[in-house]
């Protein structure tokens, strides 16, 4: 297939750390209680968003059922802490996955907030969308100009090793129209492959990036290769509706 344009690019940020109540370095507590506990983004998240950074489209093609597909691309929309703080905030999971009858660990970590939700034999109860998270909801919802989403599945990918292979994310409670996804950390390359001719177009994701995925999980899939040459971790949250 075709390669599309490598964009994006990494955006410098400032200093910040997440303390509790005493001044000390907290740990996420109790995920279900609409917070991640102890912890408070001191730089205001607010204040991270870039408005005058425009969207690029990648790709757009027209669906036999009458939509577009469409991924588009904002490099450097939101800007955060260190990637270290999200880090430490999330209560992060090891799973596992069973392929032709042996079980191996997902390469990355994953956590979920949202209505409860099974995919891949991986189940998640119901936990609610901490305030944190709900601040970035808010503002890359007014960008897509969409309703607020429901659900934020997290991915720590530690290090160039750990990936995802090609797979869309067409679960029957997932609405395919929005899927939104920001990434801070290290630089990764994204991939979506149009599934019956191959054709395959590549976008380099940076710290702060926002990319959409619209009407793109029929006809398409996407997929987060192993890079060799990555050390530093790349930490993905990817905010969907459900129907």
């Amino acid at each position: 297939g075709s390669f599309g344009p490598q964009l994006g690019h990494m955006v410098a940020v400032g200093h910040c750390m997440c303390l509790d109540s005493t001044g000390n370095i907290g740990r996420a507590q109790d995920p279900t209680n609409g917070s991640l506990a102890r912890w408070a983004v001191r730089a205001g998240l607010c204040g991270l968003y870039r408005a005058h950074v425009d969207g690029l489209t990648l790709l757009e093609a027209p669906l036999d059922n009458g939509h577009k597909a469409r991924c588009r691309h904002w490099p450097g929309l939101l800007q955060s802490s260190s990637i270290e703080t999200w880090t430490a905030c999330i209560p992060w999971q090891q799973n596992q996955i069973v392929v032709f009858g042996k079980t191996y660990d997902e390469p990355r970590l994953t956590a979920w907030f949202g209505p409860a939700y099974t995919y891949s034999s991986i189940s998640w109860p119901a936990t609610q969308i901490p305030v944190e998270l709900g601040r970035i909801n808010k503002l890359i919802s007014n960008t897509l100009r969409c309703r607020e989403f429901d659900a934020v599945l997290c991915n720590l990918y530690r290090n160039g090793q750990d990936a995802m292979g090609w797979h869309r994310d067409n679960e029957r409670e997932i609405d395919p129209a929005m899927i939104a996804s920001v990434s801070l950390g290290a630089e990764r390359d994204f991939r979506i492959r149009q599934r019956s001719t191959r054709e395959t177009w590549t976008v380099r994701l940076g710290h702060g990036d926002l990319l959409s995925m619209e009407h793109l999980q029929s006809d398409h899939e996407h997929a987060l290769p192993r890079r060799a040459k990555v050390n530093g971790p790349r930490l993905n949250l990817t905010f969907r509706h459900f129907r």
